[in-house]
């Protein structure tokens, strides 16, 4: 599997532990639409418990178990 795959609008890559910052704030914002569906999606969801789940992803990808792949948005990339 390859780390990134790119489109002309995307990237998707693999998660990496320097993902957690701007994924907590994204779950924050985005709470009311993924606590329906998502049961880790609540208030307390903070920088640590992400990181955690962040090392269980690249351990994953790494070991080949797990291929999960974070999306980008190249309009936001440098924003």
């Amino acid at each position: 599997m390859p780390e990134a795959i790119e489109t002309a609008r995307l990237e998707l890559r693999r998660a990496t532990l320097a993902d957690a910052p701007e994924l907590v704030v994204a779950v924050r914002e985005s709470l009311p639409d993924l606590a329906p569906w998502l049961v880790w999606a609540t208030p307390d969801y903070d920088e640590a418990g992400c990181e955690a789940n962040l090392r269980e992803a690249v351990a994953g990808f790494v070991m080949r178990r797990e291929f999960r792949y974070h999306l980008f948005s190249k309009d936001r990339r440098g924003s």
